[in-house]
């Protein structure tokens, strides 16, 4: 008898704690940790580099088509850190190039359908050599991809889809500010190799960009 007063006492007591209710200042200490890069963290990046295509099929004169061009872009991801080390999110990373791709600020949704561009949308991890400020890091990821077509001057850009990979490092001198230098590539699907031909883009470019978490 005396042992199951002390198992509902018990039950009791664990039942008030569960009942506290959860509130949205709970979940956004559970997500948030101010000053660490553990928990939820947003990232907008901007900068510049360089664009290159090449596209080829037997049946085109030339049969092999290639084109290196300026570019500005943006990186936008949204994720978590699972410490204050690793980060894992989803991003869209989107660049134009060539004479027109200023307009791409300017013109915003409409400009991504005008200007030729590489861009990608996909997942990322990013890996920091300390847990602290400042400190180096290096990212890679994967998603789907597009490629514009630089070699025509129809209005509306052109684009041909695949997957496409990222690679980058940089470093965050001050907290949540950071530099870094990023490499994209893709390729079309190559069941698409035969109707549209082989297309690949490459991308080098030079970012500033703000981590918040």
């Amino acid at each position: 008898m005396k042992t199951l007063v002390i198992i509902a006492l018990l039950m009791a007591s664990s039942g008030a704690v569960f009942a506290e209710p959860y509130t949205m200042g709970d979940f956004f200490k559970d997500i948030v940790v101010p000053g660490e890069r553990k928990g939820l963290t947003v990232r907008v990046d901007i900068g510049g580099g360089t664009s290159m295509v090449d596209a080829e099929h037997e049946s085109w004169s030339p049969t092999a088509w290639s084109k290196d061009q300026g570019s500005i872009g943006s990186v936008f991801g949204v994720g978590v850190g699972v410490s204050n080390q690793v980060v894992v999110e989803g991003t869209v990373r989107l660049f134009a190039y060539g004479e027109a791709s200023p307009w791409l600020f300017l013109l915003g949704p409409i400009g991504i359908l005008l200007q030729d561009k590489h861009a990608t949308a996909g997942a990322g991890v990013t890996y920091y050599v300390r847990p602290g400020i400042p400190s180096w890091f290096f990212e890679a990821g994967v998603g789907g991809s597009v490629i514009s077509n630089p070699f025509d001057d129809d209005l509306v850009s052109r684009d041909y889809d695949g997957i496409g990979y990222f690679v980058g490092t940089g470093y965050e001198f001050s907290r949540h500010i950071h530099v870094g230098a990023q490499w994209y590539y893709m390729q079309n699907s190559s069941s698409n190799h035969y109707r549209e031909g082989k297309w690949t883009g490459s991308s080098l470019i030079a970012t500033l960009g703000v981590r918040l978490y």
